[in-house]
């Protein structure tokens, strides 16, 4: 009891990092009420990403003494389905390992495109779509007692021409949540413009979606690097 206290007062501590703090101390404040991985989150995090960079900002609500976090970087090829689908293969390719490995998936709608889940592929041809509407969709995951707990979230959008020349790949650059004046790298803090923080709330309120693991698949795969 006295671990799952320390990490309330800490996650609340953390929260007055984030613009809405508020927002995440009231999540905070329920992180145990319900939800049946937390006692174990507590224990031990693993977050699968070859980008730490990308996850700074997630990974400040879940660093803390009384929790092992740690970076694995393994690749899983990736199912060509739905988002959600999509999601559930890859936490399902964990099952070996011993600890809650949270995975992240994008996608990006851009109406009349085909772009989806295969926007890595489109990084350099984003300036195309300016002036379309978009929806970025962040769908986190895990595999736990051999279920799959989703989190997924959409921000609507659309495509604009970065005020500065992007010096890095991707559509974040271009991206500009409704209600943002500017794109998403300048707004990325504000939970309310970022899927990723806003699924990071869900993990911490206990708001998921349980799916049966997808350990085999028969269907068609995304192109690797």
């Amino acid at each position: 009891m006295n671990k799952k206290k320390n990490l309330i007062f800490q996650l609340l501590f953390l929260s007055l990092l984030f613009t809405h703090s508020e927002v995440f101390a009231s999540a905070c404040k329920k992180v145990f009420s319900e939800a049946p991985y937390l006692s174990e989150l507590s224990q031990s995090l693993v977050i699968n990403s070859s980008n730490t960079e990308k996850y700074s900002y997630i990974l400040s609500s879940f660093l803390k003494e009384e929790i092992g976090v740690s970076i694995l970087k393994k690749d899983v090829h990736e199912i060509d389905a739905d988002p959600i689908s999509v999601a559930v293969h890859k936490a399902s390719q964990f099952k070996n390992i011993e600890a809650i490995v949270i995975t992240e998936d994008t996608a990006l709608h851009i109406e009349g495109e085909n772009v989806g889940i295969h926007v890595r592929w489109f990084a350099d041809r984003i300036h195309e779509f300016i002036g379309k509407k978009a929806v970025w969709q962040s769908t986190m995951s895990f595999l736990y007692n051999n279920k799959v707990y989703v989190f997924s979230s959409k921000v609507a959008g659309k495509i604009v021409s970065p005020k500065k020349q992007p010096n890095s790949p991707g559509f974040t650059h271009f991206f500009q949540p409704r209600g943002a004046s500017d794109s998403f790298n300048q707004v990325k803090h504000i939970v309310k413009y970022n899927p990723r923080l806003l699924n990071t709330l869900k993990i911490l309120k206990g708001q998921y979606e349980i799916h049966e693991p997808i350990f085999d698949w028969n269907g068609p795969w995304q192109r690797e690097d």
